[in-house]
């Protein structure tokens, strides 16, 4: 994505030390060189967050960045992912995960 070739690297903008999650709006394909990069400069760090707010927040149907996207909802499974009840369908109590988006 960076440099044009294509990624076989799955790189979490928001890295998983800081809270970022395991969603789909938080992951990006980088080549080895790339994701390298990535985790060395603060600069393409921020490049990144830039694209996931204007590229992949609306791509995804988001409303805002603190939105997020889970590539495998629970729901079917009959379970939150945060531990909470289910109720209709959705989690209920301080989850915030409902139709599999994830809201702080």
């Amino acid at each position: 994505m960076l440099c044009g070739k294509p990624g076989r690297e799955v790189h979490h903008i928001k890295p998983r030390l800081e809270g970022g999650l395991g969603t789909v709006d938080n992951g990006v394909c980088l080549d080895h060189e790339c994701h390298h990069q990535a985790h060395r400069s603060p600069q393409v760090a921020k490049q990144l967050v830039r694209y996931r707010e204007r590229v992949l927040v609306p791509h995804y149907g988001l409303h805002s960045p603190d939105e997020h996207l889970w590539v495998d909802p629970l729901p079917e499974a009959g379970g939150c992912r945060c531990g909470a009840e289910m109720s209709e369908g959705r989690c209920v109590g301080s989850c915030g995960l409902v139709d599999g988006r994830f809201r702080f």
